[in-house]
């Protein structure tokens, strides 16, 4: 025999029911805000960037001369944008999958109001019938025997309590259900404007694909030109790096030179004499990885370091020591991180550049067009150690960076902490 469930049982399994969803529903909640937040950052993120290097190649434009680095700008903004756009896709998708477990919760919420509502309509009606409503002491009094008196007292307390539990529970429920449908018609508009920035991006991606492509039609059709600057750019790279090389190597021999009556000291401390290789200014440096500010305030890397394919010529490689970065004109040039200034150097295609020491570690800024500080100087994080040379023909601005340890070239990009 089939047992029928009784009002209370059923209002006692849907507040169960409540609970178990209220106590998950922060988890839930905190779980799905995190996603969507961390889409949200990467997009912004995005977004800033692009506006960014949007403003630099309408400097470089106003130039009748192509180069290489406006390819490679050019190049990065078209990567950043496919980047944006996936971004904005996953977003909807993150979208589209909040709507489905808000209409599933919508239409579940539905049913409960309808059946509750329907519940609460048939001992309306039932009390009514018993006029539990306009006589209910009268109904109580009216029993045959005091058990009889209890046990129509309890039931008229019992109906009583479930009333206004039922009808708060309705109210409850469909508080719950408009809270939901109008989440529903914020994620749908949400979702019309993602749509709506996706295409637009899309349109500008199409573009700047165009400029990319004829950029590099323009200069492979003077390819013989690209092949003596680059000749000429490694040539250039060779006497920076032999002059890198060489200020860094004094340093090093006065650094050792300087560390040798500590290390044959025997009242020296042991802390001191653990890892002569890395002092202090070096331990500081070394804590510091991924973490360093940039050199300058904004910029965009256009050259990795290490050796890759050259951009617009097959079959040529490039070796960057560095990494070079595009910036504004007039930008300065910031320390990374306290030092010692130990070299100052000029070289006709470098301009002048600066050396910081930080213990065995070294940072080089070069490409500046003028200087705030000496050899011998102490330097502060975030200190400016000059201005960056801008040049007259391209207009471009660019800083190269190079990171190193005693004698070895480091990628700076694993130093600098991430933007």
């Amino acid at each position: 025999m089939k047992t029928k469930t009784t009002p209370i049982k059923r209002l006692s399994f849907l507040l169960f029911a409540l609970l178990l969803i209220g106590l998950n529903a922060p988890a839930l909640h905190a779980q799905n805000s995190a996603e969507r937040q961390k889409l949200e950052n990467k997009r912004k993120k995005l977004q800033k960037e692009i506006a960014y290097t949007n403003g630099l190649l309408a400097k470089t434009r106003k130039s009748k001369k192509i180069t290489t680095r406006r390819y490679q700008a050019i190049l990065r903004q078209v990567e950043a944008r496919q980047e944006l756009i996936e971004t904005l896709r996953e977003e909807v998708d993150w979208l589209d999958r909040d709507m489905q477990r808000d209409s599933l919760v919508a239409e579940a919420l539905k049913d409960d109001l309808k059946q509750l509502e329907e519940e609460y309509g048939r001992i309306l009606r039932a009390a009514f019938r018993q006029k539990l409503n306009d006589n209910s002491w009268l109904f109580v009094l009216s029993a045959a025997g005091i058990n009889e008196m209890l046990q129509r007292w309890l039931l008229l307390r019992q109906y009583r309590r479930f009333r206004k539990r039922q009808a708060a529970l309705i109210a409850d429920t469909r508080e719950m259900l408009q809270s939901r449908i109008q989440k529903l018609e914020e994620r749908k508009a949400e979702k019309t404007k993602l749509l709506e920035e996706e295409q637009a991006q899309s349109e500008q991606l199409a573009r700047e694909l165009s400029e990319k492509d004829r950029l590099l039609r323009n200069l492979r059709r003077d390819e013989a030109r690209l092949k003596k600057e680059l000749q000429k750019k490694k040539a250039d790279q060779k006497r920076l790096s032999n002059a890198i090389a060489d200020i860094i190597r004094k340093a090093e021999n006065k650094r050792k030179k300087e560390d040798r009556p500590a290390a044959s000291n025997p009242t020296a401390s042991p802390a001191a004499n653990a890892n002569p290789a890395m002092d202090a200014p070096s331990r500081r440096f070394f804590s510091l990885r991924g973490r360093l500010p940039w050199p300058v305030k904004k910029g965009v890397v256009v050259e990795e370091f290490g050796t890759h394919p050259h951009p617009t010529v097959p079959g040529l490689s490039i070796t960057n020591n560095g990494i070079d970065i595009k910036t504004d004109p007039g930008a300065k040039v910031l320390a990374v991180h306290q030092g010692v200034v130990v070299g100052v150097h000029f070289i006709s295609s470098s301009h002048y550049f600066v050396i910081i020491q930080h213990g065995i570690f070294y940072t080089v800024y070069s490409n500046l067009e003028s200087l705030h500080v000496k050899k011998g100087d102490k330097v502060s994080k975030g200190q400016a150690l000059g201005t960056i040379y801008t040049n007259p023909q391209t207009r471009e601005t660019e800083l190269h960076f190079e990171v190193w340890r005693n004698k070895k070239h480091l990628n700076p990009s694993v130093w600098l902490k991430k933007k």
